[in-house]
C-alpha cells in the first residue's frame, strides 16, 4: 500500500495516530471494533489487533525509555492499551499485535485509560462511575477508585505518577492520590466535564466540558 492510499484509509474510518517513538500510526476499522498499526513511511501494514467485542472508544501507548539499560529488548517495544464498550480494555504488544492481558472488572464501558509514567501500572475509567488501577505485568486490579455519582469520561496520571485526575458526566472532576484517597472534588462546570489534563512540572490541571467551557484548578 502506498503512502497515500494509507491517508485514504484514515479518511475512511474517521482518523489515527501517530505512535510514539517509530514512524507508525494506527487506525481503528470501519466497525471500529480492530485496530491496525501501519508503518507510516511505506504504508505496510504491521499487526493487527483484534479481540474486543464492541466498539473500541480510545488507546494510550506506551514506549520504555532508551535510557533505562535494565530493560530487556521485549520490554522496550511499544505497548498500546485500548478501551472498549465491551467493558474490558487490553494490553498489547504493538509489533506483533500479541495481546498482553485482558483488564476486566468494570460493569460498563470503559470510557478511557493512561499508562502510568513508569508503564508499570494502568488507570482506566468507565460508565459504570469507577476508576481502576491495574498491575500491567499480572493484569490484576490493584485500586478501585470511587466517588464520582455518574459516568467517568476521561481518566490522566499526573507526570510524576503519584496523583490521578478523573472527569465525569456528574459535572466535576477530582484528583486522587496514588493509595486512591481523594485529594479534592473540583466544582464549577455547568456540563459533563468530558476531559482533563495535567500540567507537568506544577500542580494545575486543565478541564474541559461538554458546554465548551474551560477551567484551570490549582490541584493540592
Amino acid at each position: 500500500m502506498r503512502p497515500a492510499e494509507l491517508s485514504a484509509v484514515v479518511r475512511c474510518i474517521g482518523g489515527g495516530v501517530f505512535l510514539p517513538g517509530a514512524a507508525q500510526m494506527m487506525t481503528l476499522s470501519a466497525d471500529r471494533k480492530t485496530c491496525r498499526i501501519w508503518d507510516a513511511s511505506t504504508g505496510d501494514d504491521i499487526s493487527v489487533l483484534a479481540g474486543h467485542t464492541g466498539k473500541v472508544l480510545g488507546a494510550a501507548a506506551f514506549l520504555p525509555p532508551s535510557s533505562q539499560p535494565s530493560l530487556d529488548a521485549p520490554a522496550r517495544r511499544l505497548r498500546l492499551l485500548t478501551v472498549s464498550e465491551d467493558g474490558t480494555a487490553r494490553l498489547w504488544e504493538a509489533a506483533s499485535g500479541e495481546v498482553l492481558q485482558v483488564l476486566r472488572g468494570h460493569r460498563k464501558d470503559v470510557t478511557g485509560g493512561a499508562f502510568f509514567p513508569d508503564g508499570e501500572r494502568i488507570l482506566t475509567v468507565s460508565l459504570d462511575c469507577t476508576a481502576r488501577v491495574w498491575e500491567a505485568a499480572s493484569g490484576e486490579e490493584v485500586q478501585m477508585l470511587e466517588g464520582h455519582s455518574a459516568a467517568l469520561t476521561s481518566g490522566t496520571v499526573f507526570c510524576n505518577g503519584q496523583r490521578l485526575l478523573t472527569t465525569s458526566c456528574d459535572c466535576t472532576a477530582r484528583v486522587w492520590d496514588a493509595s486512591g484517597a481523594m485529594l479534592c472534588n473540583f466544582e464549577g462546570h455547568a456540563a459533563s466535564v468530558v476531559s482533563g489534563a495535567a500540567f507537568c512540572g506544577g500542580n494545575q490541571v486543565l478541564t474541559v466540558a461538554a458546554d465548551g467551557s474551560r477551567c484551570i484548578w490549582d490541584a493540592p
